[in-house]
């Protein structure tokens, strides 16, 4: 059984005293800070009691969106910090622009404060933008491939003569790297240059040029009538080859038959003047820009103007790209057009993946890190982009 309890009078009291407490109305004003896109900026924030700011209340900072409950009088002070790679567009206060009110240096007091309010902060995404410059280094580092145009006129000893033959060749190389020879003359020979069967080709093989080359025909040597078949392969490299004459060295290996002997040999040293100098030069501009497509929205486009060694240059047209934070730029340039033939050059490929940049919080953007692979002439390499940025 329970037994009915009495309720002192100052208990009563206490209770209403509470209750009207409570239920006062609050006087403290929600301020939702909205930054878009989350992370683009560090919002920092100061609650005061005087326009002064010399009675601070409370502070802090946000990275995305937040609340600061303020009470009514009190001042707010906004400062805002975007973040490298973002830049302000916008600045509303429930829905009305007040972008300008925090120009010239991003800050702005607000108060006395009476009501709460939704403040939106807006940022653009800044994009890495304008030309990236590269080249074959002059010093590439080991596995970095060069891609050789050999079209030249070429004079020399026969390698492994033995009475030290001389002979005059013009070779010309088209865009798939196989090569034209017309071998001109050869010492205490006689032959009809257009009678000689020639095959030949440059290739890339273990990172290095490598030259194929496969001679048959029929001629005279010493008054006696010869025939024959020899084929020639090894990887080469230009180089100075004497009294400052760029030309083509390597060791070469051939197997054949002359005058139905047997002839062949391995890693022969052969060193062959050219002229003009041969090169194996080549210079790639990326061209990077944001405009407005044809709806109005903002894109990135890529385009690329490619100079091979034999100066010929090969355009890539305009193509939208996008950028990532984290991935940087993936690029990928096919079926240019030879500027010297006008026609769509199916056989220069370049390949970029994962183009960095670091911003210095100002305007200008970097290049510093990225890979590049690179087909043309018949050749191909790939590397580090750093190791073919230019100065």
């Amino acid at each position: 059984m329970f037994t009915k309890t009495r309720t002192p009078q100052w208990f009563l009291v206490l209770s209403f005293v509470m209750v009207a407490t409570f239920a006062a109305p609050v006087t403290a004003m929600q301020w939702a800070i909205v930054i878009s896109p989350k992370g683009a900026a560090s919002v920092d924030w100061a609650v005061t009691r005087d326009p002064a700011k010399t009675q601070l209340v409370k502070s802090g900072y946000f990275m995305k969106s937040g609340t600061i409950a303020i009470d009514a009088g009190n001042y707010l002070d906004l400062t805002i910090y975007p973040r490298n790679g973002f830049s302000l567009a916008k600045i509303t206060k429930n829905g009305e622009d007040i972008t300008n009110w925090f120009a010239p240096d991003n800050q702005f007091q607000f108060g006395p404060v009476g009501n709460s309010h939704l403040i939106v902060i807006k940022f653009d995404t800044l994009y890495p933008t304008g030309n990236v410059e590269l080249g074959f280094p002059s010093s590439p580092l080991p596995g970095v491939a060069a891609i050789y145009d050999v079209t030249g006129h070429y004079s020399g000893v026969i390698p492994n003569s033995s009475t030290q033959r001389t002979f005059d060749a013009d070779v010309a190389m088209d865009e798939t790297g196989k090569l034209d020879i017309r071998v001109n003359s050869i010492s205490n020979a006689t032959f009809n240059p257009d009678e000689l069967k020639i095959d030949g080709s440059v290739k890339t093989i273990g990172n290095r040029p490598s030259v194929t080359a496969s001679i048959q025909g029929s001629g005279e040597r010493g008054g006696e009538a010869i025939s024959g078949k020899v084929t020639a392969t090894g990887p080469i490299e230009l180089t100075d080859v004497g009294n400052g004459v760029q030309g083509a060295q390597g060791n070469m290996s051939y197997k054949g038959k002359l005058a139905g002997i047997p002839q062949a040999a391995n890693n022969v040293p052969m060193a062959l003047p050219a002229s003009p100098d041969l090169t194996r030069d080549w210079f790639l501009n990326i061209s990077i820009v944001q405009k407005p497509d044809a709806k109005g929205t903002k894109r990135l486009y890529a385009s690329a103007d490619l100079t091979l060694p034999n100066n010929e240059h090969v355009l890539f047209a305009e193509k939208i790209v996008k950028y990532s934070s984290t991935k940087g730029y993936n690029l990928a340039f096919l079926k240019g057009t030879n500027q010297t033939t006008s026609l769509i050059d199916r056989r220069t490929r370049l390949n970029v993946t994962n183009m960095h940049f670091n911003y210095d919080g100002l305007s200008t953007w970097t290049l510093d890190g990225g890979k590049l692979k690179y087909a043309f002439l018949g050749q191909k390499g790939r590397g580090d982009l750093m190791d073919f940025r230019l100065p």
